[in-house]
């Protein structure tokens, strides 16, 4: 097929084709998966909104954590100490339009990611997340025990082994699509977004992929662009080719794609899915954590990753699908970018791969906030 062809085929599944999502359940009594996302895009904007207030305030206000799972139906918010004015004014102004709950921390989310900085640091620990409701940190660790951090917070200790890089479709054209197969230096990569940054069009993906410089290919060996904008502490890299505002969806060998309307940041509770070059689409993946550390195993300290696990225990991500696309189908037809795909926990969490066989997956997947990423490089999100 050429890539003219492909390009016109591909803008005429957009918004047409049935999502690999329609197939799962909808959990929470929802009659839709519009409907779930509908209630969970305004949890989410509830949520921003005492973000923002809490910026004004700096980071000693006494913020730990906010959950927004859609089931639910409201948001908890959870606060060491009283809740500052501007904050119970905006509280106020929400609880107008759906409920929220103010619960006590223990703990303030600066106090925790202050001493999980001090943790991360010492040999044999892997990750490290602040718990959302204040009251200590996990720490995924091998060959240590709690005592031999000396913290001044709670700390309960998994033993485990570090995440791994989960380094499509699979021949796109330019201008690029997210969730696309690219041959990146550690090998198959996916894309994730398409973006603007510097008056360019560039695609958002995963760090560890290449360095910059690298000439990226995508998956039929055509060039796509230079990598430039490499940030391993943050696991993301923009390659400067031409990129459009949609995505790939469904299954990893597909052409079916949506339009990409807008992005949201990643709430504990929320549910999103996956879309990358060497798995099919997954939906059902709950964020568990945000704010964690992870070493991986070629000794990069990333920060601040969110943490996601699939509900059913079936594969969220695996090798091949770093720099894929976190995100949710939205009510309009179009989706919601959430993130890229930073790595898969293969060895704690394994899962049975979908889409190409003989690889590693698992159903446990860390990913980097979208707008994160959008923050750091100064950049847009490209929507259509």
């Amino acid at each position: 097929m050429t890539g003219g062809a492909l390009a016109v085929l591909t803008a005429s599944l957009i918004s047409t084709t049935p999502s690999v999502a329609a197939a799962q359940d909808v959990p929470g009594g929802f009659g839709s998966w519009a409907e779930l996302t509908t209630t969970q895009e305004r949890l989410n904007a509830a949520g921003e909104k005492i973000l923002a207030a809490q910026r004004e305030l700096g980071a000693e206000s006494g913020y730990a954590g906010i959950v927004a799972a859609p089931e639910s139906r409201r948001l908890t918010v959870y606060w060491k100490g009283a809740l500052p004015g501007p904050v119970t004014e905006v509280v106020g102004g929400i609880r107008r339009e759906l409920p929220v709950d103010v619960l006590p921390a223990r703990h303030s989310e600066t106090e925790l990611l202050r001493e999980a900085a001090r943790i991360a640091a010492r040999p044999g620990v892997h990750a490290v997340a602040p718990e959302v409701d204040g009251s200590g940190l996990t720490v995924t660790a091998s060959g240590v025990t709690t005592a031999a951090f000396d913290a001044s917070v709670p700390v309960t200790v998994e033993h485990g082994a570090a995440m791994t890089p989960a380094a499509g479709k699979q021949n796109d054209v330019p201008p690029y699509f997210g969730g696309g197969l690219w041959k990146g230096a550690i090998g198959f990569c996916s894309t994730g977004f398409g973006v603007r940054h510097g008056g360019r069009t560039k695609v958002l993906s995963a760090g560890h992929c290449a360095s910059n410089g690298f000439n990226a290919k995508d998956g039929g060996d055509d060039p796509m662009g230079p990598v430039v904008g490499d940030d391993n502490a943050h696991d993301t890299l923009l390659i400067d080719a031409p990129a459009t505002g949609s995505m790939y969806t469904g299954f990893y060998d597909g052409i079916d794609s949506r339009r990409v309307s807008g992005s949201s940041a990643s709430f504990v509770g929320n549910l999103v899915c996956r879309s990358s070059a060497r798995s099919d689409e997954s939906c059902r993946i709950r964020v568990v954590a945000v704010n964690q550390t992870i070493n991986t195993p070629d000794a990069v300290s990333v920060f601040p990753v969110v943490v996601a696990e699939q509900a059913d225990r079936t594969n969220a991500g695996g090798a091949g699908d770093s720099g894929g696309a976190l995100f949710v189908h939205n009510a309009a037809g179009k989706v919601t970018a959430y993130g890229t795909l930073s790595a898969a926990d293969i060895t704690n969490a394994p899962a049975t791969c979908t889409g190409v066989v003989g690889r590693q997956c698992s159903w446990r997947i860390a990913y980097v906030d979208i707008t994160k990423s959008l923050a750091a490089y100064g950049a847009s999100l490209l929507t259509s």
